[in-house]
């Protein structure tokens, strides 16, 4: 049974100890720059480096894509960014 007097109470003590104060500062906010992907790709006898920056948005599940520099998504998933990757190398045949 659920007794509004001693969950107000168990919240007065939790504040109190510094523990949740209702914004959980236990929880790290995300900077800016949430993850970036490097690939070295060594095919055709040079080798190329492919840099993707993603960025945090309004969405935490959402990126905005920059490549060189310059933003080339403003919102994309994870999958999206792993499809674009497959999709930017050429495939190389077998030797």
């Amino acid at each position: 049974m659920y007794h509004a007097k001693s969950h107000n109470g168990r919240r007065a003590i939790r504040t109190e100890r510094g523990g949740y104060d209702g914004d959980r500062p236990w929880r790290p906010k995300p900077g800016e720059l949430r993850r970036l992907v490097i690939v070295i790709d060594f095919d055709f006898g040079r080798w190329r480096i492919f840099t993707m920056g993603l960025y945090a948005t309004r969405r935490i599940d959402l990126y905005r894509v920059k490549i060189k520099g310059k933003t080339r998504f403003a919102r994309m998933g994870w999958s999206g960014v792993c499809r674009h990757l497959r999709m930017s190398f050429p495939r190389v045949g077998a030797s």
